[in-house]
């Protein structure tokens, strides 16, 4: 008799960068006194009252072997509404929100920091964070940048 058929894991990249974006940069904002972070994939309706917001999209990649590693193509939006506590009005608190991203993507990737359901194994930032701005959303700035990471899965 064999033993069942093992199913094929696949990285799951989304769910890494969302406990990156929920642990190591709400730490890091709560030790700068900062306000709370958001993390989301799909956008919540009415964003304001979420604010400050990291919206994390898969815009496209590619897996040779997805039981170890997936590309992720990634679109990272911030919104910020003003941080009293620093005196940043909203552009100046989105482009601290995004710097702060950067930084954790970054580290996570250099210090190969491992979450429970993997790792960046590569990080490469195709466009770096650049103001974006609604008209609709006066009281509120984003940012947006493009990243390419290797998400690599744990070991078993």
């Amino acid at each position: 008799m064999s033993a069942p058929a093992r199913m094929v894991p696949f990285v799951d990249g989304i769910a890494v960068q969302l406990w990156l974006m929920r642990n190591p940069l709400a730490d890091l904002r709560e030790s700068l006194g900062l306000s709370e972070v958001q993390a989301f994939e799909d956008l919540p309706d009415e964003l304001a009252k979420y604010v400050p917001v990291v919206k994390l999209t898969r815009t496209g990649g590619a897996a040779d072997n997805p039981r170890f590693t997936s590309q992720y193509w990634m679109s990272y939006n911030v919104w910020s509404g003003a941080e009293e506590s620093k005196g940043w009005d909203p552009h100046q608190a989105a482009f601290e929100l995004a710097k702060q991203v950067a930084r954790v993507l970054y580290e996570a990737w250099e210090n190969q920091t491992v979450t429970p359901y993997g790792s960046i194994n590569r990080w490469r930032e195709s466009t770096g964070f650049r103001k974006f701005d609604d008209p609709e959303l006066p009281h509120i700035s984003r940012q947006v940048a493009v990243y390419d990471l290797m998400i690599k899965n744990p070991r078993v």
